[in-house]
């Protein structure tokens, strides 16, 4: 995987966010958009913030057209580390108290499978500089574990 590539990828990403954006949500009435004008007025210099969701909305509008979003919220949430193992636990644990370099090095070879010239590329620095940073991880997680 080449930094061009990994690149392009957030381009398409990004390009897909802003066209969600951008069509995804209703025009704004006139009331709302007299509603803007003057709080961009009143708060001279930010950006007036609208936020849609209409999967949500339709979800959850009542027949009068009000929402209440919060019995679809707290359906979705879940604990993310339920039925994670002691010992798996442990090693994220560790690996969070890893310097930033070993923890990003760890990870991209580790959980992602980037080779070390690969890290060194989207690091730029040597391999032989990524190699001593996943030893010193390794190491570290061994004292540690």
């Amino acid at each position: 995987m080449t930094e061009a590539w990994i690149k392009t990828l957030h381009s398409l990403d990004n390009h897909e966010v802003y066209l969600n954006c951008k069509n995804g949500h209703p025009p704004l009435t006139e009331a709302e958009k007299a509603a803007k004008r003057q709080w961009e007025q009143e708060h001279e210099g930010e950006t007036y913030g609208v936020g849609w969701n209409l999967s949500l909305d339709h979800m959850v509008t009542d027949d009068e057209g009000g929402t209440d979003k919060s019995s679809v919220l707290k359906s979705a949430c879940y604990m993310m580390d339920e039925d994670v193992p002691a010992d798996v636990q442990h090693l994220r644990d560790i690996v969070e108290t890893m310097t930033e370099k070993q923890q990003l090095v760890y990870k991209l070879h580790v959980l992602e499978g980037y080779s070390f010239t690969e890290i060194a590329k989207l690091m730029g620095t040597s391999i032989p500089n990524v190699k001593k940073h996943y030893d010193k991880a390794i190491l570290f997680i061994k004292n540690n574990f």
